[in-house]
């Protein structure tokens, strides 16, 4: 099993799954998320559907960089740039190079490869499936996985390229490092963005909206967490979100705490945990050349 896999499976961890238990929702909750077959982020973390396809390109893009290991101007956009066509060209030889020799570039050769493809070709088709190669490198590659830039990665792939099909596919990964890794502001800023485009017949939509709802409480926003789970009942006043939905209001309401305790420690070791299911590849199906 790929350390890709296991992150989609994950950990039965968070507020869907403890709640559900907590609360005794029972099986039938449990298997409506199954059916939907997909990463049910805050708890029960199913098996998703990710698979990779063709990127496409975006237009103008902001500059971004990572974290720690990479220097601060890894993925900052050089200027100045070469044209569109030459980018283009360019960052075809630099992905050609890394299919070719990418078994034995090591992880730093693959780390400095992705990183020169958006750092030099930011507008390529290339660009957003190399963010996302890369995002995926800092979890699978390294044990333990850098979690810090494996989330970097995945904001760069989100901010600079939010229309490809890389990051429409990673939205679930993006989130679920971002929580465990306790980056609240980041949520609060991003689920509304995710509400905004998504319609009321999307499968994840009641279930983002509960995710919303504990990032606001835990952001002290408790208020604007109740509107969130009413706002599920009067979208969807039956089925299993409302009765989650539900719930949560009915302890809230009687000075309960609805949420768990996240400790940063235990959320680390729980990523490094999934990702420790499996070892290195440079053929694996993602982040690594295949």
């Amino acid at each position: 099993m790929t350390r890709a896999i296991a992150l989609r499976r994950g950990e039965s961890r968070g507020i869907l799954g403890i709640a559900m238990s907590k609360y005794h929702l029972g099986a039938e909750a449990g298997h409506f998320l199954e059916g939907w077959g997909r990463l049910v982020l805050l708890g029960v973390l199913l098996v998703g559907r990710f698979m990779p396809a063709v990127a496409t390109s975006e237009g103008a893009l902001a500059s971004a960089a990572l974290p720690a290991a990479a220097s601060s101007d890894s993925l900052a956009t050089g200027a100045p740039q070469v044209s569109p066509a030459e980018q283009q060209r360019l960052a075809a030889a630099l992905w050609q190079a890394v299919q070719e020799t990418g078994g034995t570039l090591g992880l730093e050769g693959l780390e400095q490869s992705y990183q020169r493809i958006l750092r030099e070709c930011p507008q390529s088709d290339i660009a957003p499936e190399a963010a996302f190669r890369l995002a995926t490198l800092y979890f699978e590659g390294w044990d333990p996985p850098r979690i810090a830039q494996c989330l970097a990665a995945f904001k760069v792939l989100h901010e600079r390229y939010p229309h490809s099909i890389w990051a429409r596919r990673s939205i679930h990964r993006l989130l679920m490092v971002a929580r465990q890794a306790g980056d609240w502001e980041y949520l609060a800023e991003y689920y509304p963005r995710i509400l905004e485009r998504e319609s009321r017949q999307c499968p994840d939509r009641l279930s983002h909206m509960i995710e919303y709802a504990e990032v606001l409480e835990r952001r002290g926003q408790s208020q604007e967490a109740r509107r969130w789970l009413r706002s599920v009942l009067e979208e969807a006043p039956e089925g299993p979100m409302a009765d989650l939905a539900r719930t949560l209001l009915e302890h809230a309401e009687a000075g309960d705490a609805i949420f768990p305790a996240v400790d940063p420690a235990e959320g680390q070791a729980t990523l490094e945990s999934t990702a420790s299911q499996s070892h290195p590849a440079s053929g694996s199906a993602d982040g690594l050349p295949h």
